[in-house]
């Protein structure tokens, strides 16, 4: 178990025997005022320690491992006093960011995530096929299989760590999520279509594929989806908002919306967003005339 700030059990019982070597010492060789101001600072560090866990509560580290020169770390968050807010990570150590997060994270608004949007984008459909590009721990899938919200969900993703997590730790048996280990933008070579929902969600780091605006990739989108499917692309913080747009365009009309500071780009039209919503509709964009 580790507290938020990176005190783990075997520290805290390091120090919990420290103190009390120092109580004892101090009592016997010196003089009880002194093993007193010992006991003050001792009940003061248990305090600060009950304060963690109770406010900022824990986490437990399933596993780590090294991955083209970063440390990754899969750890579940705890917080005592509000169970829904406990999460799954899969993120570099030191940083803020992640690879895969759960659906009972979404409420903690600190937190740039898109998975809520999608729910406001999705919630009253139901899509029979889906196939997401860039699965990570998963999260997303079980989003779907566990609200009944489609049939079977197909996750194209690159890193074979992350599957072999995802299937260790995350993954119920037989819950109609196939994991795949591929190139997401290669998709076609690995699945069948067609798909009512395609989501695109491929990211090294914190910067998207950039193979998301090759013309055969798009193309093969528009071939895999069944008529008036879906698609929903993760922008993230892109910059190259404008290239994406100019690019996808040509195949369809796009509506683009924030969540936070992630945008957005999908074929499917919502704007009944919540006036204090974090999420916004931002604008529609006709299908480009040019071939």
């Amino acid at each position: 178990m580790y507290l938020k700030n990176g005190l783990n059990l075997k520290q805290f019982f390091t120090r919990f025997c420290l103190f009390l070597s120092l109580i004892l010492f101090s009592d016997i060789y010196f003089n009880r005022s002194i093993a007193l101001i010992f006991v003050g600072i001792f009940i003061s560090y248990i305090a600060w320690v009950a304060h963690q866990l109770i406010i900022d509560g824990f986490y437990i580290l399933l596993a780590t491992s090294n991955i083209e020169g970063k440390i990754y770390h899969v750890r579940s968050f705890i917080k005592p006093r509000d169970l829904k807010k406990s999460y799954r990570e899969i993120s570099p150590i030191n940083s803020s960011g992640c690879s895969s997060r759960s659906p009972l994270f979404k409420k903690d608004k600190k937190e740039i995530l898109y998975l809520d949007i999608l729910e406001f984008l999705t919630k009253n459909l139901f899509f029979e096929k889906i196939l997401i590009l860039g699965g990570a721990g998963c999260s997303l899938a079980e989003y779907f299989i566990n609200n009944k919200k489609s049939r079977k969900v197909d996750v194209i993703e690159c890193n074979s760590t992350m599957i072999a997590w995802a299937k260790k730790y995350y993954l119920k048996e037989d819950n109609n999520i196939n994991l795949i280990l591929g190139d997401g933008l290669k998709f076609h070579n690995f699945v069948a279509g067609p798909y009512d929902l395609i989501i695109v969600d491929m990211f090294n780091d914190y910067k998207f594929n950039r193979g998301i605006m090759r013309d055969s990739f798009i193309k093969n989108i528009k071939n895999t989806l069944v008529k008036d499917g879906v698609f929903i692309i993760n922008l993230g913080l892109a910059v190259q908002f404008e290239e994406v747009v100019k690019k996808w365009q040509k195949f369809s009309p796009l509506y683009i919306y924030l969540s936070r500071a992630n945008l957005i780009i999908s074929n499917l039209k919502f704007d009944a967003f919540e006036f204090n919503s974090p999420h916004r509709f931002l604008l529609e964009i006709p299908r480009s005339s040019k071939k």
